[in-house]
């Protein structure tokens, strides 16, 4: 409306910035680089808040595995600790067993020893015999 006006009134029209640009003007050409380096600071600052929230997502994904990786880390430290208990008690256990083999093997001898005693002894009827004919000859 305002340039329809200033023809009317003969007025010298000011240029379009299109044509300035396309004219050369150092101003206009200025006015169109700020024009582009400020969207691409936007799209810099769009991207650099998709970054942060995806730092952020990737921290707190480090933090939940790094918290498991310590109860994983204690898991293991509880099972080392019971494994030496029991490698202990296997070898406690072992000792045993071995002592209680070379007392079972005296045992086993000492019984061997009895039975062949016993087997030259005279069995039950014939001790009742001679019981019987010691009490005759008394």
């Amino acid at each position: 409306m305002r340039a329809y006006r200033a023809r009317q009134r003969g007025d010298e029209e000011q240029p379009t910035f299109e044509a300035a640009l396309d004219d050369g003007d150092e101003l206009a050409r200025a006015v169109d680089r700020t024009g582009q380096l400020q969207l691409e600071l936007a799209a810099a600052s769009d991207a650099g808040k998709v970054l942060e929230a995806t730092l952020a997502k990737e921290r707190r994904r480090t933090e939940t595995a790094r918290g498991r990786l310590d109860r994983a880390q204690a898991e293991v430290d509880a099972l080392r600790v019971k494994l030496a208990e029991r490698a202990g008690e296997v070898s406690e256990l072992v000792e045993e067993n071995r002592t209680l083999r070379v007392g079972n093997a005296a045992q086993r001898r000492l019984l061997d020893a009895a039975q062949r005693q016993h087997a030259n002894l005279p069995n039950r009827a014939v001790r009742r015999q001679v019981a019987k004919q010691d009490r005759k000859i008394r």
